[in-house]
């Protein structure tokens, strides 16, 4: 039987600025949400200080000053691409892996390897050809190597790499000291379920009634007893359903009371959630426009609302899907708020090839549409996302999300390529 090895990034996003700012290393370094919120990535030596996942960056200001605490706004770009890379230096020696997360691939071991051996190869590669270090775990199943990987994280006695089978002497312990919150695939819901029952840890999930997990955790649940058991049961598809929704939303870099920037903020969210329809091959049936005030502000009037219209025929056009969200806009828009979010959600996916056409098609459906949209998305996949937009988009967005604090773009701008000089 084939091992499962699992290669996770350390701290990704924070090793992507690293590699292209090495004065970083070994300080404490944060990076933010969009809009500059939360923290959404840590060094180790911010972990060390006490920072936790997900802290609101302006509760934390202090501690970032006493600490001398380097702070960057999220650079999904520059770390898109650096998962690109991380992702073909494995397939370069791993012909049989598959990418869970930007920063997670699992690898299934050839059996006439030394996976100790070849782990140490594969991390070695990936941070010469990209300068990210990564954690590995191994074992018989990708729930445990899942488990494993953490234990390579957290003890570092184990040089980053753990081996479920030979390298955990008391498997019974290991699983007794992990909270079924940290099992993967057991979110907050199943875990507030399962310690109501009784069920505090990965041993315990492990040994549990077949039939009442499978019964409150679905079949899934009942994949992740087994897993935990050491039996490969959990492909990569049957723990991610078949995607049903797709949302682009934002927080406002403003809170907005003008509808024309309003809709100018929804036209760019339709625009590039219409972009990801067609990079993975689906239409959709509905779009569901939302916007909201800020709920934490007091002094201001609240107001939410949604509207959600059918797409007839289903499609992945920009143009047909800003057309519509325009119409949803206006019929949920108030005049009086401040609106600090908005977004787009498409419902109802299912591959292009397979949606039912209607009797009578719009004029997005004429060949000449489809033309333009294709040769748009040749333009953006060459140059970037940022390149080419419908100008119903806007132009100045003084609404954008801050991000105050990005570093440059080292890989997609001229004007910001490193310069090395030599002594």
């Amino acid at each position: 039987m084939k091992s499962v090895i699992l290669i996770d990034c350390n701290n990704f996003f924070v090793s992507c600025e690293r590699v292209f700012n090495p004065s970083l290393e070994g300080k404490p370094v944060v990076v933010l949400s969009s809009n500059d919120g939360c923290v959404v990535s840590r060094s180790q030596e911010a972990k060390d200080i006490g920072i936790p996942m997900g802290a609101p960056a302006f509760q934390w200001e202090h501690i970032f000053r006493k600490y001398n605490v380097h702070i960057f706004s999220s650079h999904f770009s520059l770390y898109a691409d650096m998962s690109r890379r991380v992702r073909e230096t494995v397939r370069s020696l791993c012909e049989d892996s598959e990418q869970y997360s930007i920063d997670e691939f699992f690898v299934y071991c050839p059996d006439d390897k030394d996976y100790r051996e070849w782990c140490h190869t594969i991390r070695q590669r990936i941070m010469q050809w990209t300068g990210i270090p990564t954690s590995i775990g191994i074992a018989p199943t990708k729930t445990l190597a899942k488990i494993a990987n953490k234990i390579a994280k957290k003890n570092k006695s184990f040089n980053a790499i753990v081996d479920w089978q030979r390298d955990i002497q008391d498997h019974e312990a290991m699983l007794e000291s992990i909270p079924c919150s940290d099992v993967w695939g057991i979110g907050r819901r199943y875990a507030r379920f399962l310690l109501s029952r009784g069920i505090e840890n990965a041993r315990q999930l492990r040994d549990a009634d077949e039939a009442m997990i499978k019964k409150n955790l679905s079949i899934v649940g009942l994949r992740i007893c087994y897993e935990l058991r050491g039996i490969s049961c959990i492909s990569l598809t049957s723990l991610q359903a078949a995607r049903k929704t797709l949302m682009h939303s934002r927080t406002f870099g403003k809170m907005l009371t003008d509808y024309d920037e309003l809709s100018q903020a929804i036209t760019l969210y339709a625009s590039f959630a219409a972009y990801s329809l067609r990079r993975h091959r689906l239409v959709a049936s509905a779009i569901t426009v939302f916007i909201r005030t800020n709920r934490f502000r007091d002094d201001l009037p609240q107001y939410f609302q949604e509207k959600t219209i059918a797409i007839i025929p289903p499609s992945h056009n920009t143009l047909f899907i800003i057309e519509t969200a325009q119409q949803a806009l206006k019929s949920i828009y108030k005049k009086g708020y401040h609106y600090a979010k908005g977004g787009v959600i498409f419902t109802g996916l299912c591959p292009e090839d397979a949606a039912q056409h209607s009797l009578f098609p719009s004029k997005y459906t004429k060949q000449h549409y489809h033309n333009a949209i294709k040769a748009m998305d040749s333009i953006v996949m060459r140059y970037g996302k940022k390149t080419l937009y419908p100008a119903s988009c806007g132009v100045q967005r003084r609404w954008l999300s801050k991000a105050a604090l990005c570093s440059p773009s080292y890989i997609s701008s001229f004007n910001d390529i490193p310069i090395c000089h030599a002594k």
